[in-house]
């Protein structure tokens, strides 16, 4: 009986895999740009290249941070594997949003505090591989005005002393 189940299990685990390789699709971005910070250089600006699907199951690709000049280069690309959330994204979703997370500190004059500014990549620029003629230029962008930026604060370290 429990040689049953085990084959039964193990049937069940090595289908998943097979249909996993047929209808699992890769899917990647090559984004390109120059940061600026009201006209000059935004400088050391973390980029971040994220995926979300469906179900809100996001996946960090690529962490990076804009050169001296404000330029930067990000690519990623996403597959679908096992897990809980993977697993559910294997059955029902054929597409991935990708988006970029600016952070960065551009007119705050606080060190504890910095702005986050959330850009969508189009579906139109999401590709099957990653190939460097088919990459997504931004251009040049203003950090100061981009819109629904959150400003995001922590709080200093208190200065009491502990006894």
């Amino acid at each position: 009986m429990i040689a049953k189940i085990i084959l039964l299990l193990s049937l069940i685990f090595t289908l998943n895999i097979i249909v996993a390789g047929i209808w699992r699709k890769n899917h990647a971005v090559i984004i390109t740009g120059q940061l600026l910070c009201q006209g000059s250089e935004g400088s050391h600006v973390d980029v971040n290249l994220y995926a979300k699907t469906k179900f809100r199951c996001t996946h960090l690709l690529m962490r990076t941070n804009s050169d001296i000049n404000g330029y930067f280069e990000s690519s990623g690309h996403r597959k679908v594997w096992f897990g809980i959330c993977k697993y559910l994204e294997l059955i029902i979703i054929n597409k991935l949003d990708f988006y970029l997370k600016l952070i960065h500190h551009c007119l705050e004059r606080s060190l504890l505090c910095r702005y986050e500014a959330i850009l969508k990549i189009p579906r139109s620029f999401i590709f099957k591989n990653l190939d460097k003629r088919r990459s997504f230029t931004l251009g040049t962008i203003e950090l100061s005005t981009i819109q629904n930026q959150k400003r995001i604060c922590t709080r200093a370290p208190s200065r009491r002393r502990r006894s």
